[in-house]
């Protein structure tokens, strides 16, 4: 039963640990060796279910402090919460993956089983959690390789459920030659084989299995090696095409208390502009302001646009995070407003709410201060026409949802831009898995992301998902950078998550195998 939980450790290591990424390629081996040697249904369901409730006791450990420290809930009710919203659900979720990957393997499990079977089955489960109802696509495995500079370049072709695909089965091949080589050992031990020669007759009665190995590394690493240097010539090409524009992005930290109470409202909106000079010779320049932080109705009146706009500037233009009242129903929307110095104003509703927080079919945590308790869904497009160009948006979590965020490019968006709130995480790995998110987002799109976060980490993201400047947490901070916009589209963006298709006709041929067996 060690299995899960070393896999679970591995697997929270391997997401916000810088140089750890590369754990992403073993840390589901314990779990599947696990898996293979069960008894019956029971026991591999029970293994994955030890997998998946610990896996989000340790990213997600952040909830308990969230519903302490800033919902004031009382300590049991934060347990309570934590369990039967987060680690119950996320455990059942990888007991039922453990069940079906027990019950399709065949007598003897090979390399078709733990090469394809076994990352198919994982990239189905994983992508159900963007499916399924009061689930959060967050925790991927795929998020680990994105930290790589060289795999993470594959997903311009495949996304992130490609790189769990890619992850899963280097993870089930070198589990299958654990077997195998556990398996050698104990043949050595009964017959009395030559301890030096058991090596080389592994290696050789094995070779197909070490060829898929090799081969899964060293496909995408190739690319990962060639396609940067075609991404870099095109940023270069829309640079001397007068492409560039100048960002600023501002991150005032301020804390989520100070935010809701209702006070201070016009001081926090003073904050932000005061640090939102741009630094830099620009014709155009693109101000960014976290989630939120127009969060008073009553203020947001179009004498408040007006002026805001006028401090602004004609030759800027101010994407902000704020509410928005529903003129129909008069429901409050999570929005993100557009205010160019000249040209009309826009606004993009937030589509996708959170569950419990922003959407919840009962009141669970109750009101947070001002904080709407409830958010109406928006149905505007996250591609927004601006007087500067096309812009993809999203708001805090939308950016966990990569269809979701390619679907924004769809008018010809030539960059996409995030606003956030993490203050909730404090100061935990979720920041950090959040920003590897956007990086991701920046690799299958081959766009700039700017991304505006009130508390940590902002950050200035290129189209090959590394960092070009950030902020840290907690930290009050602008940045000033040169962006481009691009207008090239990727595979991904073309077929989505074909990789999922792909998965699922693998799985459909193994239950055919089973079924006929």
């Amino acid at each position: 039963m060690i299995g899960p939980f070393l896999s679970a450790i591995a697997f929270v290591l391997a997401l916000p640990t810088p140089g750890l990424w590369w754990l992403g390629f073993f840390s589901l081996v314990p779990l599947l060796v696990s898996i293979n040697r069960c008894k019956g249904l029971f026991q591999a369901f029970l293994r994955g279910f030890l997998f998946g409730g610990l896996m989000f006791t340790g990213l997600g450990h952040w909830l308990y402090q969230a519903l302490v420290n800033e919902y004031e809930k009382p300590a049991m009710v934060a347990v309570a919460f934590l369990l039967g919203a987060g680690i119950l659900p996320q455990a059942l979720l990888f007991g039922f993956f453990a069940l079906c990957l027990y019950w399709l393997a065949p007598k003897k499990a090979g390399l078709f089983y733990f090469a394809l079977v076994a990352p198919a089955t994982w990239t189905l489960f994983e992508y159900l959690k963007e499916i399924l109802p009061f689930f959060i696509p967050w925790g991927s495995i795929g998020y680990a390789l994105a930290q790589s500079k060289i795999f993470s370049q594959s997903a311009d072709i495949w996304g992130l459920y490609g790189l769990c695909f890619l992850a899963a089965a280097v993870n089930g091949i070198v589990a299958l030659l654990l077997i195998l080589f556990s398996e050698k050992r104990a043949g050595q031990r009964e017959q009395g084989e030559n301890a030096a020669a058991w090596l080389k007759d592994f290696a050789k009665a094995n070779r197909l299995v070490l060829a898929a190995l090799l081969l899964a590394l060293l496909l995408p690493g190739i690319y990962g090696i060639i396609r940067p240097v075609q991404i870099k010539a095109r940023v270069q090409q829309a640079q001397n095409e007068g492409q560039a524009l100048c960002a600023v992005i501002v991150q005032a930290s301020f804390g989520q208390k100070e935010r809701w109470s209702g006070m201070g409202f016009y001081s926090r909106v003073k904050t932000h502009l005061d640090m939102s000079q741009c630094r830099q010779d620009c014709r155009n320049c693109i101000v960014v302001w976290p989630e939120t932080v127009l969060n008073s109705t009553p203020e947001l009146t179009g004498d408040f646009f007006r002026e805001l706009i006028r401090q602004m500037g004609p030759d800027r233009m101010l994407i902000t995070g704020g509410l928005r009242v529903d003129p129909q129903g008069g429901q409050v929307f999570n929005s993100a407003y557009f205010l160019p110095g000249n040209g009309p104003a826009r606004a993009y509703d937030k589509n996708i709410l959170l569950p419990w927080a922003e959407n919840a079919p009962f009141d669970v945590l109750g009101t947070y201060y001002n904080a709407p308790a409830n958010f109406l869904p928006g149905k505007t497009s996250a591609c927004v026409e601006t007087p500067f160009g096309a812009i993809g948006v999203s708001i805090c979590f939308e950016s966990i949802y990569p269809r979701f965020v390619a679907k924004s490019l769809d008018c010809g968006a030539g960059i996409l831009v995030n606003i956030s709130n993490d203050t909730w995480f404090g100061n935990s790995a979720m920041p950090f898995v959040h920003l590897l998110a956007s990086q991701l987002r920046a690799v299958e799109n081959r766009r700039m992301v700017l991304r505006a976060s009130n508390s940590g980490i902002s950050a200035v993201i290129t189209p090959l998902g590394e960092i070009a400047a950030k902020t840290g947490l907690f930290e009050m901070a602008s940045i000033n950078q040169q962006v481009v916009m691009l207008h090239n589209k990727t595979i991904y963006q073309r077929l989505g998550d074909w990789i999922c298709l792909f998965a699922l006709f693998v799985l459909l041929f193994a239950l055919w195998g089973r079924i006929n067996e």
